[in-house]
């Protein structure tokens, strides 16, 4: 049972030359287990209402646009904000037991992004670089050991991730109901 409630907001102030936003959220989220049979390896935990785990996060969100002219922009933007972890990563075997991950805690992820955006009355084109750090991740993974003929459950925590890189995109009004759109991405996704 998960139970998730959000409170968000955006204030946005536009200018000649400058746009400028912010935004914050704060999000609750609770979540139990409810076993409706008993399990015969796990006959202590496996029937029944869990403990209720509550994660209160907040999350904030900024950025401003400079309007060189009327075709050439650039922009930043930046955000924090906190995860509740799945409930699935949370409980180490949720099909069979009451056992969470020990030291739960919510995800932290830090983000930026600046850019620059071309705006033509033929051709629309922007370049990003983005970076975005996530620390205190957990991840619970199953398998089938083939030694002992089951399934298996382990679960990792405090993982750290990165992933940052930069996009390219171009769109090109060709007439006559036509168009082209060409996109390119590279990026590096790794286990911090």
């Amino acid at each position: 049972h998960v139970n998730q409630a959000t409170l968000w907001g955006q204030a946005t102030w536009k200018y000649d030359r400058f746009d400028y936003f912010f935004a914050a959220n704060a999000t609750s989220t609770s979540f139990f287990r409810e076993g409706l049979m008993k399990n015969g390896i796990f006959p202590n935990n496996s029937v029944g209402v869990s403990n209720i785990y509550t994660f209160n996060n907040p999350g904030f969100k900024g950025g401003m646009t400079y309007k060189m002219n009327g075709r050439n922009y650039f922009f930043a933007n930046a955000s924090f904000m906190g995860r509740a972890p799945l409930i699935d990563n949370a409980y180490i075997s949720i099909r069979t037991r009451d056992l969470v991950a020990p030291d739960l805690q919510s995800e932290k992820i830090y983000g930026g992004e600046v850019g620059y955006l071309f705006r033509a009355p033929r051709v629309k084109a922007k370049a990003i670089a983005y970076y975005t750090q996530f620390t205190g991740i957990t991840d619970t993974r199953s398998y089938f050991d083939g030694d002992y003929y089951t399934f298996v459950n382990f679960t990792l925590s405090n993982i750290e991730k990165r992933h940052d890189g930069i996009e390219l995109s171009a769109e090109a009004n060709l007439g006559q109901g036509f168009s082209a759109t060409a996109v390119a991405s590279v990026g590096q996704y790794v286990y911090t």
